[in-house]
């Protein structure tokens, strides 16, 4: 099992660093969005800098199935909730930290629905409902994120079991560590949103 979930490990933290972003928006564009506009690697800032929809929409697909594909494969190694949890944090650790462009990366966010769209359908429903309610709020990307990522753990350890086992269409089965792996993918996702926060407070005081 250990042997297993190392192997798992790996290959998704591999599958989640590759800077699909910066690979497309080089190739097709000749930017480098570590250098341009947000500095993010993600679908958003390669949209904005290169002014090309289906470059932005190419990189969220492709961003989407980095958290789907190691969730979807853990399932021929062991069938559980909990394995595919635990693949789809090492794919977005993969994304933010990405060991091909000096563990630099984006916020994780697209390649965490991808994986919660086949693990738990209702993951992606809700984050995107706060999302919309944290609108009224304050209409900033990165606050509407952060509300959204922020307020989703605390909903699934209270209702987890209907989340994961009673709105589950793949057949997985449910262990115990599950609601704790789905904290740390948030985690991982707000660690990344930090700054972008900090850096808008501080504009906002500048003002």
């Amino acid at each position: 099992m250990i042997i297993s979930l190392i192997f798992i490990a790996i290959i998704s933290y591999l599958i989640g660093s590759i800077p699909f972003a910066l690979i497309l928006s080089k190739i097709f564009a000749g930017y480098d969005i570590r250098q341009e506009g947000s500095k993010n690697i993600g679908a958003r800032n390669s949209y904005e800098v290169t002014g090309k929809k289906w470059i932005g929409l190419s990189v969220l697909l492709l961003d989407m199935s980095k958290g789907l594909l190691p969730a979807f494969l853990s399932k021929f190694l062991n069938g559980s909730i909990d394995c595919a949890l635990f693949a789809l944090l090492f794919a977005v650790i993969g994304h933010n930290f990405s060991a091909f462009i000096k563990f630099k990366g984006g916020r994780g966010l697209s390649t965490a629905f991808g994986g919660f769209l086949y693990i738990a359908p209702l993951v992606p429903v809700i984050w995107l409902l706060l999302y919309l309610i944290a609108r009224i709020i304050k209409d900033d990307v990165h606050f509407k994120s952060a509300f959204a990522t922020t307020l989703v753990p605390l909903i699934l350890f209270i209702r987890s079991d209907k989340i994961f086992s009673e709105y589950n269409f793949q057949g997985l089965f449910a262990l115990k560590y599950y609601p704790y792996i789905s904290i740390l993918i948030c985690l991982v996702i707000l660690l990344k949103h930090i700054e972008p926060i900090k850096n808008q407070i501080l504009k906002i005081n500048q003002k």
